[in-house]
């Protein structure tokens, strides 16, 4: 009798048989020809934050440096050479890492290893190309509250995220310079005493007081937690004004605050000094309140308009002017007491304005709108900034030196008086 494995068809069935389990393997083994198909990779949802970044960027505007924006992604490694590794242009060692492949049993000897140069992020941030950026004003997304300036040199602006910085050459480059705030917290006012005495205030319960000029800071302690919009101080008095018709009075610099009742609920959005015991308020629904005493008592007067009111300028003598939604623009001639509505050359809101001297001043509000007076406001005329975001407060440093600021930390400086800006 022949042995089985001699048989032809015993044979036969055997080369059958090893066929189908090499195609079984190939089905199920990563690397062999016909393996199946690997499931493709989920879509990755991670941002492009440099798109992101040059997508809110306005279009036009100076780019001003306040910190290092870590929005760069870092520069390409190219290939190391075939023949060596790639030179390390940091100073530092390569880096070499074992290449063992998975999978490969323990004690087995790695493969030939691979050497991958070491990375050093670039020192600078890339230039903006010209555009401003939010990521050069602050870390946050950036909404630049208010700016203001104590002399041609010296200003502090204050917006989201905690944002405070400082200029010393007239708002060309800006330096932070705030207390150590929460991220969420959003600073809404600053006011100058003094070159050196400055105070700053927004949400959560927050006023910092600097008696160096900003680079030093101390919680202010006071009552009322609640949301503080501005701060309006003259001499030792101070008045700070907020949401739900809050008031609150200082009468030794801002070191103490009480709260005053003012008789209104209505949300107010700016105080400012007429004289030395003489104060107004504005803010929604048309509201102006006026007192005669510091801030101890208010009275509301009546201007003829429902439109929410959002600044105030006073060029001393009792002049002034009030700007707020829908162009509206409001002259008074006797400290507030009376007002009368001046025609403007817009329908945007305007947010806030601002003199540099008796007959040149700036209102400044949505999509970018400014509007220049160069007699007194009597007239008011349009300039273009090519921008389209909100700018939400002006200041002059100097009589030609204005500097404007809004949303998407954008800063825009005019040199000639705000005929042109950059």
């Amino acid at each position: 009798m022949r042995p089985l494995r001699s048989d032809p068809w015993f044979q036969a069935f055997a080369i059958l048989a090893v066929v189908s389990a090499g195609v079984t393997a190939m089905n199920f083994v990563p690397g062999l020809g016909g393996a199946r198909k690997a499931p493709a990779p989920q879509n990755s949802t991670a941002p492009d934050s440099a798109k992101q970044v040059a997508a809110g960027a306005p279009d036009s505007a100076k780019p001003v440096t306040v910190a290092p924006a870590d929005t760069a992604a870092p520069k390409p490694v190219p290939a190391p050479p075939t023949n060596g590794p790639a030179p390390s242009t940091s100073g530092q060692a390569p880096t070499t890492v074992a290449n063992k492949p998975a999978g490969t049993p323990a004690g087995a000897p790695p493969a030939a290893a691979v050497t991958k140069p070491a990375v050093t992020p670039p020192s600078t941030p890339p230039s903006s190309g010209g555009k401003a950026s939010k990521a050069q004003v602050g870390a946050d997304s950036g909404f630049i509250s208010e700016v203001a300036f104590v002399d041609a040199k010296n200003g502090i602006l204050v917006g989201t995220g905690g944002l405070v910085a400082r200029t010393t050459d007239g708002g060309i480059t800006w330096a932070p310079s705030g207390p150590d705030l929460a991220p969420k917290i959003r600073m809404l006012t600053v006011a100058y005493l003094s070159p050196r005495d400055v105070l700053i205030a927004g949400g959560g319960g927050q006023m910092q007081r600097s008696t160096d000029g900003g680079s030093s800071w101390t919680f202010v302690e006071r009552n009322s937690a609640g949301l503080i919009i501005h701060l309006a101080m003259r001499d030792q008095q101070g008045v700070a004004v907020g949401g739900s018709g809050l008031m609150l009075r200082s009468s030794n610099g801002g070191q103490t605050w009480r709260e005053v009742r003012a008789g209104v609920s209505t949300g107010l959005l700016f105080a400012a000094f007429v004289a030395e015991d003489t104060v107004l308020a504005v803010g929604k629904e048309g509201m102006i309140l006026r007192s005669k005493d510091g801030g101890q008592t208010w009275t509301r007067i009546m201007a003829g308009t429902t439109k929410t009111l959002a600044g105030i300028a006073m060029l001393g003598g009792g002049k002034g002017f009030v700007v707020g939604d829908e162009g509206t623009i409001l002259e008074t001639a006797d400290g507030g007491a009376t007002w009368d509505v001046v025609t403007a050359p817009t329908n945007v809101d305007l947010a806030a304005v601002a003199f540099g001297d008796r007959n040149r001043g700036i209102a400044v509000g949505a999509h970018g709108a400014i509007m220049l007076t160069e007699d007194g406001g009597k007239t008011w005329r349009a300039r273009p900034t090519g921008q389209n975001v909100t700018l939400s407060a002006v200041a002059f440093a100097g009589s030609k030196t204005v500097v404007a600021v809004g949303s998407k930390g954008l800063v825009l400086r005019s040199a000639d008086g705000g005929v042109t800006w950059q």
